[in-house]
């Protein structure tokens, strides 16, 4: 997992980036509700119970609104950083969830850190392998804006990561497991353990 400041450094350019006037505050919440769903997400829930604006975006961008209630019940990363692609479609509902829900408590464009929190972290573990990193966020259905920050900031953000050198079989803890599943779900192989 990056640093705190890695996520606010690099949430808060690319907030920037999209002609937004980011507020730190904000940016700092997102990171802490993916990071510490069980102390955090009440501050959602809090705001979806209090402010009608809030409530009444998550009842036009949820059919489910009462998904948001299951929040504070996950455990660190909120299973945003599934690589198997038998098991992507958690990762995908969750960033979804999120990007959407935070949008709504934050303003439009803040959801897309939920986006990029879970690609800082996926690159952390995968900065030696760009076609993996690149085929995860595909599968997970990252917003194409988030990928497009990465690619640009990607010498600076392996700097923040700690992964100045690109080696093929790197330091990359998952690279070799997650590059293996990946391989056996395109021959159609076993789940993953």
């Amino acid at each position: 997992m990056p640093a705190h400041r890695v996520h606010f450094k690099h949430g808060y350019a690319l907030l920037r980036e999209l002609g937004l006037d980011p507020i730190g505050s904000r940016v700092r919440s997102v990171d802490r509700l993916i990071d510490f769903p069980r102390q955090y997400a009440r501050e959602y829930l809090k705001a979806m119970e209090t402010r009608e604006e809030v409530r009444g975006c998550i009842e036009e961008k949820f059919d489910d609104p009462e998904i948001i209630y299951f929040l504070p019940a996950f455990s660190h990363d909120m299973r945003t950083q599934r690589y198997s692609p038998k098991r992507t479609d958690w990762s995908r509902t969750m960033i979804s969830v999120l990007r959407r829900l935070i949008d709504c408590v934050h303003g439009e464009g803040y959801g897309l850190l939920a986006d990029l929190h879970a690609l800082l972290d996926m690159a952390e573990k995968w900065c030696c392998d760009d076609r993996l990193l690149e085929e995860w966020a595909r599968d997970v259905g990252l917003d194409p804006r988030v990928l497009e920050y990465y690619t640009r900031h990607r010498e600076a953000i392996d700097r923040d990561l700690g992964c100045t050198e690109r080696k093929r079989q790197g330091r990359c803890g998952l690279r070799n497991a997650a590059r293996a599943l990946r391989e056996q779900a395109r021959e159609g192989g076993e789940d993953e353990p």
